[in-house]
């Protein structure tokens, strides 16, 4: 038995640097400025802000509608200015050697894209990307106005400054990951298929061709059962290509390659990974494709493990080894985003 798992995202659409459809502020109603004011005044951060400032803040703002998938902005662009989620989620990025590489989200009420004008250089750039993954809402400020703001109320750079403590922490602890993640996934990834089709017209490969589509296009892990040697890496491929994960990675682990431990058990850390030690291939993946085969030479125990990580995707990893001087230790599941 062979389980592939297979997640979708949605295709990208490009944004122009400068917004094309923003709401100009001489036509801008109101009552809108009114219910941005209001909605950061409650906000736990914003709302901190005296009265004029939040005054001010409003005045500026532009709001875009966003569908999903539409790309905000890319690494090595200039800024244009920043951005603060109204509702809907927006993914940072980084792009690697491997393929794209989780930053970390965005949501209601948090800023993004401002960073490369906290600095003195005025040819700084965009270090990520950011895409929005639903459909969202969120207020734009152009840089011209940004910076005018950060001059004429010097607490609104006390809050920008609170953002911005937190995302370079979160920056160099991803960078690091992502380093690691580069290196140890290498031995897993697996070619995409280009251009390839089901060749055949009888029915059992029309019911096939029509099984693949729909795995392509929802959310479910995916089971294979069928003989060595009939294909069942090339379908996963095939899922995995006319999904909305086409530009992720597309990675592969058998099991029957896995190692075995002093006491006859197979090593599945390669899998799961171990407590404080190191990542296995379900966390290193993250938003991808993931066929895993052989399944069957898994004991009871670690197939239950990996039933548990595709119902709800925590992973629970192998407990520690301490060195033998201490009894192993477990940690909470470790939700993953694949």
């Amino acid at each position: 038995m062979n389980i592939g798992s297979t997640l979708k995202d949605k295709s990208v659409r490009t944004l122009p640097l400068q917004p094309s459809s923003p709401i100009s502020r001489e036509n801008q109603n109101q009552q809108l400025v009114k219910e941005c004011c209001e909605w950061l005044r409650f906000h736990r951060i914003w709302g901190k802000l005296s009265d004029q400032a939040l005054q001010a803040l409003t005045q500026c703002f532009q709001l875009l509608k966003l569908s999903a998938g539409t790309e905000i902005y890319c690494e090595e662009q200039k800024p244009v200015g920043i951005y603060l989620v109204k509702w809907g989620s927006v993914e940072i990025y980084r792009l690697s050697i491997i393929g794209k590489s989780h930053i970390q989200y965005r949501s209601a009420g948090e800023l993004f894209g401002y960073i490369p004008l906290m600095g003195e250089s005025v040819n700084a750039t965009y270090q990520a990307n950011a895409i929005a993954l639903s459909k969202s809402e969120m207020w734009f400020i152009s840089r011209s106005d940004f910076l005018q703001l950060l001059a004429t109320y010097p607490e609104i750079h006390g809050t920008i400054n609170y953002f911005f403590s937190q995302d370079l922490t979160a920056f160099a602890e991803r960078k690091i990951k992502e380093q690691l993640r580069n290196a140890q996934l290498q031995s897993y990834l697996h070619p995409i298929p280009q251009g390839e089709k089901i060749l055949g017209s009888s029915k059992a490969i029309q019911k096939l061709r029509q099984q693949i589509e729909n795995a392509a296009h929802n959310l479910k892990p995916v089971v294979f059962q069928a003989a060595p040697g009939t294909g069942k890496t090339f379908l996963a491929g095939l899922i995995h290509v006319n999904s909305g994960l086409a530009n992720h990675l597309f990675a592969e682990i058998d099991c029957a390659t896995l190692s075995p431990t002093d006491t006859g058990e197979l090593n599945t850390d390669p899998l799961f990974g171990r407590n404080g030690e190191h990542l296995g291939v379900l966390e290193l993946l993250e938003r991808g494709t993931l066929l895993i085969s052989n399944v069957q030479v898994l004991n009871n125990a670690d197939r239950d493990r990996l039933i548990h990580y595709l119902k709800t995707r925590l992973v629970i990893p192998n407990p520690s080894h301490n060195n033998g001087t201490e009894k192993a230790t477990t940690n909470p599941p470790t939700p993953v985003h694949s």
